[in-house]
């Protein structure tokens, strides 16, 4: 099979799948985008030969932080001091 083929039927099950997901409750559209998260995680992990086990852990416990906060108690304060961490914890 060639790979514009696998694309083109991973991209569609993947439309489908957000589609359901969107339509079906808004919980199972975040467990959706927390799984494709460990995924892309694993996946970069994967490209630059890291230990996967910390980074998902890490990209896990802040996307169930924010994901249990409420939309006004979201400071722009705590999104810099965990986009830095994360930063320096991807270039160290």
């Amino acid at each position: 099979m060639n790979e514009t083929l696998k694309r083109s039927i991973s991209g569609a099950v993947y439309i489908v799948l957000l589609l359901f997901c969107i339509l079906f409750s808004g919980q199972s559209c975040l467990v959706l985008f927390g799984i494709l998260l460990c995924l892309a995680v694993f996946e970069f992990c994967n490209l630059v030969k890291l230990n996967y086990y910390i980074p998902i852990a890490l990209s896990l416990s802040i996307y169930t932080y924010f994901y249990t906060l409420r939309t006004s108690q979201l400071y722009s304060q705590e999104v810099i001091v965990l986009t830095i961490l994360t930063s320096i914890f991807a270039l160290y």
